[in-house]
């Protein structure tokens, strides 16, 4: 058994060995994410799990060419508008620019590339804001990876198979 110091603060959470999800093994310093109970009038920590700091999702260390002051932000409810997700990300630090890729229909596609004013910034977006709740969903934001099939940069999780049938 242990403690869990939840983010943004409040009290430790009390975690007991049979309140971890089966399989799953934790030290000091993992992330985790956990739901809470009331255990003799006190919050515990209940079904945790740990979870990887450096997703799928372009977190970890940053791609070769890529921008240190830009994170791919993705899984955006189709109906939020630039401004919505500018005040989103704000609490994390000066935007310089904000894309927000649209279809050719000319609705959003989920996605949007952010430029902050420093490279502290981007990286506080992607280590605070990456599975944040954001109308309803739980965001993906990391760096944008090079898409050697189109010649740009995109979202990590986006799969693509070139002509040749190479991966991304």
């Amino acid at each position: 058994h242990g403690f869990i110091k939840p983010d943004g603060g409040g009290a430790d959470l009390f975690v007991h060995q049979m309140d971890l999800r089966a399989g799953t093994e934790i030290t000091e310093g993992d992330a985790v994410e956990f739901g809470t109970a009331d255990y003799q009038g006190r919050e515990k920590a209940v079904d945790v799990t740990k979870v990887e700091r450096y997703a799928a999702w372009g977190v970890g260390p940053l791609p070769d060419g890529a921008n240190p002051r830009k994170v791919s932000v993705g899984n955006i409810i189709y109906e939020a508008s630039e401004s919505e997700i500018k005040a989103f990300f704000a609490a994390v630090g000066e935007m310089t620019d904000v894309q927000y890729p649209l279809d050719a229909t000319g609705r959003p596609k989920g996605i949007c590339f952010i430029t902050f004013a420093s490279a502290e910034a981007a990286s506080r977006a992607i280590a605070t804001m990456n599975n944040a709740e954001f109308g309803g969903r739980k965001l993906r934001v990391g760096w944008p990876v090079f898409d050697r099939c189109r010649g740009g940069f995109a979202g990590a999780d986006i799969a693509r198979h070139c002509a040749d049938g190479r991966s991304t």
